[in-house]
């Protein structure tokens, strides 16, 4: 039984959606009073009537979009994933994914969050090659690391897979990686970026309200570079040094981080998981 804080919270929550509810009305009142008809007329106040048909037009259409993704099932193929915790995770990340994507959570599209549940999976899917590449084993882990990064700091102190940096193990997958399956440069870039929106949301650092001015600027000196943009306002392919000079600074990360939060970037880091989870599979598939 729900206590009186837990329907207050409820009800709290419901008035927050009311905004949104379009034309569930009919629809509601079949689903629970069945082919009862009401008489419009016998209503003193029909003002009220109608508010009460937009409340419950907000409540159906929250539950019912809540209750469809609660049985979503992930448009990413986990199925290869043969652990069935991890295999799990990644559906449970999905989902929520979903809930930020579509006014579930937060009662707006939240692309922050979105983010964070993408890089989740990210990490899931990073963690699941290595301990299957290692025997689920620290130290055979950290050794092969450092095979393929022997500069690499700070191993001697982790004790955990997860603990080791992120980029660290997505450097080692792609060095490692089949010949023909290496994961493309666009890729990586995105999948850093989606990690740099996930750390620094994490850490409540990110403000939606940067300086716009700067971004522009920065981009405009780039231009006179001659260095150009592709349609995701990212640095188009180039040959030239300016080009290869400017990829790992830490202005042009920066820039790609604000852009892509600007723009709320949903399809485009979609599809970056689902790339990334379709390398993996196809290069665990020795």
């Amino acid at each position: 039984m729900m206590t009186d804080e837990q329907i207050t919270g409820l009800i709290e929550k419901i008035n927050n959606v009311i905004t949104q509810a379009p034309e569930f009305k009919d629809r509601l009142k079949k689903e629970l009073f069945g082919d009862v008809v009401f008489n419009e007329t016998s209503v003193k106040d029909n003002s009220q009537d109608k508010e009460l048909g937009k409340k419950i037009n907000a409540i159906t259409q929250y539950l019912a979009l809540d209750n469809q993704l609660d049985r979503a099932e992930s448009t990413i193929d986990y199925s290869w994933v043969t652990d069935e915790f991890t295999r799990e995770q990644l559906f449970a990340d999905f989902r929520e994914m979903l809930r930020y994507r579509w006014n579930c959570r937060s009662h707006k599209a939240d692309f922050l969050e979105f983010c964070k549940f993408v890089h989740f999976q990210n990490e899931g899917l990073i963690n699941y090659y290595f301990r299957k590449k290692c025997n689920n084993d620290i130290d055979t882990i950290k050794r092969h690391i450092l095979h393929f990064l022997p500069d690499t700091n700070g191993l001697d102190y982790i004790y955990t897979l997860e603990a080791i940096n992120f980029s660290t193990k997505l450097i080692v997958y792609y060095k490692e990686s089949k010949e023909n399956n290496k994961l493309p440069f666009t890729v990586r870039s995105r999948i850093d970026i989606i990690r740099n929106i996930r750390n620094e949301q994490n850490h409540r650092n990110i403000n939606e309200d940067s300086d716009e001015l700067d971004v522009l600027a920065y981009r405009k000196e780039l231009e006179d570079n001659g260095l150009s943009f592709n349609r995701y306002n990212e640095l188009e392919y180039s040959t030239s040094s300016e080009y290869f000079n400017e990829l790992n600074t830490s202005d042009y990360k920066e820039y790609l981080k604000i852009v892509y939060i600007n723009n709320k970037y949903f399809d485009l880091v979609f599809d970056t998981l689902k790339q990334f989870s379709e390398n993996i599979k196809n290069n665990m598939s020795r």
